[in-house]
Formats: structure tokens, sequence, C-alpha cells
């Protein structure tokens, strides 16, 4: 009789299924983001036009200053859901976790509250990871909600860092970073679907099921990965493993340009009619001489009709062709 233990091979096709799963429906929840985007793009820059035609006493500028208000609060959701697609780039630089927690020391004491203890336990050594620090607060945001929401009567935060294989060459030292707190906890299914985008265990009317998916998706697009330990009624730790780079890259402090007044000509590359008619006005209002294509090919037809006279190039990132 021929005996094989075949609970690792099942734990690793659980593991393969689940993020089969997961990105597919990232893939399903970017692609509507991006169409969704365009049509709010189009809502909010006309509503801003007409704000800015209106008089302060027109009856109609309430109106459109509601309707600008919940395209801004619908933008807000598909931006976490292009995060959770994989939809919005990402300006990924050497950061220092302790030093973008510490940062944001202020803004989590007040988002939770007097009865939550916040706690921030830096690593020794140091550890850096490559991340975007925009999107690193956000995740960091995202799961402080999760943990508040897990502890209504109060309980703990701890925010802990620390460098894994710290003796080992530098391209193999992990740096983890582990978010616990002393709340309600997980059952395992709830653990097993945790990351999925749109699943909540809050109710419809307290939140979208988009927090955790988003945090999973910023982890897995900067290369690392995120694992989740809880225990019903004893909390939840949930930990970003980052791979440390080889070397620090200095972030850079340089300041943005700003689209004043200009003479400059711009090729304009966009699939949508209503929001390539709205960049067309804007630029246009600034000054710019605008040139426009409907999609790729048809913008290297002008490029090259234009014989290099073109100073700026303005395009959709995703169009068909």
């Amino acid at each position: 009789m021929v005996a094989e233990d075949v609970t690792e091979r099942r734990r690793m096709l659980e593991q393969f299924h689940q993020a089969e799963r997961l990105g597919a429906m990232a893939r399903l929840a970017g692609g509507v983001a991006h169409d969704f985007n365009n049509l709010l793009t189009v809502i909010l820059g006309s509503s801003e036009v007409l704000l800015r035609r209106a008089d302060v006493d027109d009856e109609w500028r309430d109106d459109v200053a509601a309707i600008q208000r919940a395209g801004e609060r619908a933008a807000a959701l598909t931006s976490q859901l292009l995060a959770i697609g994989h939809r919005r780039p990402v300006q990924s630089v050497v950061v220092d976790p302790d030093a973008v927690m510490e940062s944001m020391r202020p803004m989590l004491v007040r988002l939770l509250g007097e009865d939550v203890e916040l706690a921030l336990v830096s690593g020794s050594p140091p550890g850096r990871i490559l991340a975007d620090p925009a999107e690193l607060e956000r995740a960091l945001l995202n799961m402080v909600i999760n943990a508040r929401d897990a502890m209504p009567d109060g309980g703990r935060l701890e925010f802990r860092t620390r460098v894994v294989g710290a003796d080992l060459p530098g391209s193999w030292r992990v740096v983890a970073l582990m978010v616990s707190d002393t709340g309600a906890g997980m059952d395992p299914e709830t653990i097993e679907h945790c990351f999925e985008p749109f699943f909540t265990t809050k109710g419809l009317a307290s939140g979208t099921g988009l927090g955790l998916a988003a945090v999973h998706a910023m982890v897995t697009q900067a290369g690392g990965r995120i694992t989740v330990e809880s225990t019903v009624g004893s909390g939840t730790t949930f930990t970003l493993w980052s791979r440390r780079p080889r070397r620090a890259r200095r972030r850079g402090t340089g300041g943005r340009g700003t689209l004043d007044k200009g003479d400059e000509v711009i090729l304009l590359v966009e699939d949508e009619e209503e929001l390539r008619r709205l960049a067309v006005r804007e630029l246009d209002r600034r000054g710019y001489a605008v040139v426009v294509a409907s999609g790729g090919a048809e913008a290297l037809e002008v490029a090259r009709s234009l014989d290099g006279r073109i100073d700026l190039l303005v395009t959709d990132v995703v169009m068909p062709g």
C-alpha cells in the first residue's frame, strides 16, 4: 500500500485559485472604472465650466454645484477601482514606512478617536521599501478604517516594521510592515474572501468592500504580497511584505509644472468624443494650439505631418488599437 500526503499540494492549489480569482475580479473592476472615469471627467469638467460662467445669484448655480460634488464622490470610488485593477500609474520611489506612518500620526489619532490607542514601533535596522508614497498612505488609511470599525468599544492598533534576513545580501532582505488590532477578528471564511472587491461584512450602508482590495492591489503592484492572521474575538494582523531595494534612491523634490497661458502646440489623443471636446476647449482657453487625434494610428500620422512641431503629447493610456 502506498500513501501520499497531498495537504501541501492542495494548499498551494487553493492559493493559486484564490490568486486567479482576485486577478480576474481586479481586471474587471479596473475595466469598468476606466470607462466610468471617462464619463465622470465629462460631468466634472462640464460642471466646472458652468460654475465659472454662473453669477453668484444664479438660481441654478446650487444645482450645478450639487452635480459636481456627487461627481467628485463617484470619482473617489473609481479611483479605488482603478487601483484594484492596476490601471492607475504609480510613482515608485524608495520610502521609509516608519517615516510615512509617523507623518500620518496626527490624522490617524483623530480618525481612531480617544478609545483606541495607537502605537508605532519602528524596526531596527530601519527598512526602506520601493513604493508609491501616496498609494502607501492610502493603503495604511484603509487598514486603519477597517481596524477602527472592528473595535467599536476601543482597543489598540499597532504598526510595526522589521527587516527579515538582515544578515543576508541586500537583494534578499524583506521588509515586513505589520498592522495589528485587538478587534473582533475574522473567521476563516471571511479571511478567504476579505481581499475580494465589494466583499464586506459591514452592510451596504457602512462600507463599499473596496478598502482591502485596494490594499492588496497596491502591495502586489509594487511586487510584494500581503498576508493576514486573525482569530475571532482576538484581533487581526495584516502583514505587508516588500522586497528591500538594493540601493536607496533619493526622492526628488522638484516642483510640478502648472498649466498656464502658452502658445505651444499640443497633440491630444483621446478616443472618447465628449472627453476630447472638453479637453480641447480647456486647452484652447489657455492659449495652446491643439491638434487632435482619436487613436494611436491617427496620432502617428498627425505627428509625421507636423514634422516635429509638437511641443507636448497629451494622451489617454488605454485605447483601442
